[in-house]
């Protein structure tokens, strides 16, 4: 069987087309499994403890959006359950390509602005929008929510996806951070205690499997 150049062959053997994804080709276990082992920050964490995962982010995130949709129900207006599930979600696309840190899609633009101008940078902001949103759009059609999501959902779970990484921050990792790194509203002060340890490979496919089957995602049990 001949592949096309933009296809994957995930962690179970089933192959996801980067460009023209379709529903029939996630598979929850590869989706939990690949970001169990995907290292936020681009691995650049604590070294005294083992790398933070995108799935244990993910978990964080769909926590702290919960929290905000409960604690400040009258600004977002939005429901705790579909806050949970989309924040749970936000960063799903990249079990398919992986954690493409700011600073990598910065410098992309900034060469492709370079390169062509700022037609060149639109157009590169736009091929990353693209892959991003036709990924995400099959992942939350498998898992029955609209995308893209109402806009209320999606400033809050910005806003929740900011906080975890201030903390993040703040937790696992030394400074220098780049301009903005830290600009979560004040939030994490009054969510915290949040606790950051990170998770083995293990724990947080487990966790991710688990949050999964808490939003109505038939997983098929837990492990493989």
């Amino acid at each position: 069987m001949k592949l096309e150049p933009h296809t994957i062959t995930t962690a179970s053997g089933r192959v996801v087309n980067l460009v023209d994804p379709s529903s029939d080709e996630i598979d929850w276990h590869d989706v939990a499994a690949h970001l169990a082992r995907i290292p936020r920050f681009n691995g650049a964490t604590d070294t005294d403890r083992p790398p933070y995962s995108v799935a244990q982010h993910s978990l964080f995130v769909a926590e702290l959006s919960a929290w905000i949709a409960v604690h400040e129900r009258g600004a977002a207006q939005v429901d705790p359950d579909d806050a949970y599930a989309y924040g749970l979600l936000h960063d799903s696309p990249e079990y398919a390509y992986g954690d493409w840190i700011s600073p990598a899609k910065s410098a992309l633009q900034e060469i492709a602005r370079r390169l062509a101008g700022l037609d060149g940078m639109s157009l590169m902001q736009r091929t990353l929008r693209m892959l991003d949103d036709g990924l995400a759009h099959v992942i939350h059609a498998e898992a029955g929510l609209p995308w893209p999501p109402p806009l209320a959902v999606t400033t809050l779970v910005k806003r929740a996806d900011l906080s975890a990484l201030a903390i993040e921050q703040a937790t696992l990792r030394r400074g220098p951070f780049t301009a903005g790194d830290l600009s979560a509203d004040g939030f994490p002060e009054r969510a915290r205690p949040w606790p950051l340890e990170p998770m083995t490979e293990a724990e947080a496919y487990e966790a991710l499997l688990y949050a999964f089957a808490d939003i109505g995602i038939e997983t098929d049990g837990v492990p493989r």
